[in-house]
């Protein structure tokens, strides 16, 4: 269970990670630091990208499984009721087709994740 939690949280943070990005700030090419061409930064986008990120360092360090009450947090968290991770969704408007596309890709991958982490 908790592996299926960190490859849901990583995969959260990777489509997450475009946007999370401030504006000013520097992002990795693969190569160098470099300013974004385009000011795709999102405030939710990179509050939850940070969540995420802290989320799969906690759970790769902890050793054994997650207990009753991990699992209901990580559950109440991502998936629960308001404010949780399944009411993010990018602005479109602002931010275009690859906004767009980024809501398509977190929505499939929150519905995977929802029924792969159900007990």
């Amino acid at each position: 269970m908790k592996q299926s939690f960190i490859e849901a949280l990583t995969a959260f943070a990777s489509v997450l990670e475009p946007f999370a990005t401030e504006p000013g700030g520097l992002e990795w090419d693969g190569q160098e630091y470099r300013r974004p061409a385009v000011d795709r930064y999102d405030r939710g986008a990179s509050t939850w990208h940070a969540v995420c990120r802290a989320l799969v360092n906690l759970l790769e360090t902890q050793e054994g499984e997650l207990s009753s009450g991990q699992y209901a947090y990580l559950d109440r968290t991502l998936f629960g009721g308001m404010g949780s991770f399944s009411d993010l969704s990018l602005d479109s408007g602002k931010l275009g087709h690859e906004g767009a596309q980024a809501n398509v890709e977190l929505n499939s991958l929150r519905t995977l994740h929802f029924h792969r982490t159900r007990r």
